[in-house]
């Protein structure tokens, strides 16, 4: 360990930065490490022996919570239909989703792709959070659906989504 110390103050008197003087393995500082859920402590064994660190792992809990808001799922979920990205948006779809909304029957992925071609944008109006936890939500949508043929629709729906823990992601869904 001390040699690894005096070598950084070697590099560090090398680049400009003042040396660092080597430590006594008496003066070995205890390190705390956060990382998501795990805290490590190096503890330095007695004094007078060579420094051979013995590490003590202790596991703290730590609350999921979705890394982003539903709001904001929404709202690039629109932006990725406005820009075409429908393999990304596709993806963003519970299987239960797909298979109540997009099943075989009415065309699965390419039937999706079909209706949103028809779509020329989508503006979202308005969206009011009617629950939520860290694992689900029910969202009320209010959006204008511009269609390709001139029409316009406003759409005024309740969203149901579930978290994906895995992807770090929300997911459409069909109910709580």
């Amino acid at each position: 360990m001390l040699v690894g110390v005096v070598a950084i103050g070697f590099l560090s008197a090398r680049i400009g930065y003042p040396s660092i003087p080597p430590l006594e393995a008496s003066e070995a500082p205890t390190v705390e490490i956060q990382q998501s859920a795990i805290t490590a402590t190096s503890i330095p064994t007695a004094t007078g022996t060579p420094f051979v660190p013995t590490n003590t792992i202790v596991l703290t809990p730590s609350v999921l919570t979705p890394s982003n808001s539903v709001e904001q799922f929404i709202r690039t979920y629109f932006q990725e239909i406005n820009s075409r990205n429908y393999e990304n948006t596709w993806s963003l779809l519970s299987d239960a989703f797909k298979a109540s909304r997009n099943s075989p029957q009415n065309g699965g992925y390419q039937g999706y792709v079909d209706f949103w071609n028809t779509v020329d944008r989508v503006e979202i109006l308005e969206i009011k959070i009617l629950q939520q936890s860290s694992q689900s939500a029910e969202v009320y949508v209010v959006a204008n659906y511009y269609y390709k043929n001139g029409v316009t629709t406003t759409g005024q729906q309740k969203f149901y989504f579930t978290y994906d823990f895995t992807r770090n992601t929300w997911l459409f869904d069909v109910s709580l």
